[in-house]
Formats: C-alpha cells, sequence, structure tokens
C-alpha cells in the first residue's frame, strides 16, 4: 500500500508492506503511478520486459539507487512502465525486479518528470510491518 502525502516543493510517499520484497514492490509501483499517472491499461503480452537491478550498503541505498534505475530507464531509454513484477533479492545487499514496459511516444508520454528518488529523512522501519517514506525530486 501507498499515498501521495505532503511535501513543500516535492512528491514524497508512504509506503507498507508485510515484507522486504513487497515494500520494494510497492515503492516502484508507486513511482511508476506517480510518472504515468495510471491512465492506460494494457496487456502485459504487450509488453517487453526489461530487469533492472540496484546494490547498496543498506536497504535504503538500495531502494533509493532502484527507484532511480527506473528513472534512468524512463528518462534516458525512453520507456514507459507499465507493471512491476519479481523483485528478487540475490544477496544481502543487491536487489533486481522486472519492469513490464512499452516504447514512450507523443501518445504515451509521462504524467510528470521525476529527477530522483531522494535519501531526504529516508529509513526504513522493519517492525511490526515494513514502512518509509520516500520523497522524490521534480
Amino acid at each position: 500500500m501507498y499515498r501521495t502525502i505532503e511535501h513543500q516543493a516535492d512528491i514524497a510517499v508512504e509506503i507498507k508492506a508485510v515484507d522486504r520484497a513487497g515494500l520494494f514492490c510497492t515503492a516502484l509501483e508507486a513511482l511508476v503511478s506517480l510518472l504515468t499517472g495510471n491512465k492506460e491499461r494494457v496487456s502485459l503480452s504487450d509488453c517487453s520486459q526489461v530487469v533492472i537491478s540496484a546494490s547498496g550498503y543498506d536497504d535504503e541505498e538500495c531502494l533509493v539507487d532502484l527507484l532511480n534505475e527506473l528513472i534512468f530507464l524512463c528518462q534516458v531509454h525512453k520507456k514507459f512502465p507499465v507493471a512491476i513484477r519479481d523483485v528478487h533479492f540475490d544477496a544481502d545487499q543487491e536487489v533486481s525486479a522486472k519492469i513490464f514496459v512499452l516504447e514512450a511516444s507523443k501518445e504515451r508520454a509521462m504524467y510528470r518528470e521525476i529527477k530522483a528518488a531522494t535519501y531526504h529523512n529516508l529509513r526504513i522501519i522493519k517492525s511490526p510491518s515494513w514502512r518509509t517514506e520516500i520523497v522524490f525530486d521534480v
């Protein structure tokens, strides 16, 4: 589950999940929603699949790096994300996710530009459920 929360000049989301993979998956889904506006329903069979990955010193660094990999995929490779699947931890601090994408186009443009996921007040709380707040620079 995620929800957007008030933040001065940027966009912030609160993420809650039952486990680590769920937290990362929900954070990616929130980013997809912010980027695309969730305005288009597409069959996954029409999409190509891209795997993004990140590593870091701790869960916070892994999460920010993974979110920024998705932003990079959209901005530089002109991909339009549709769905997130298979968030997987390869080692303690290495994570990957399968992203279903379409080619971006005039008809399929991003709803808003997000520059980056930030470390601003970022802390992942692991008990009793996993939760965090992520601030995106717009």
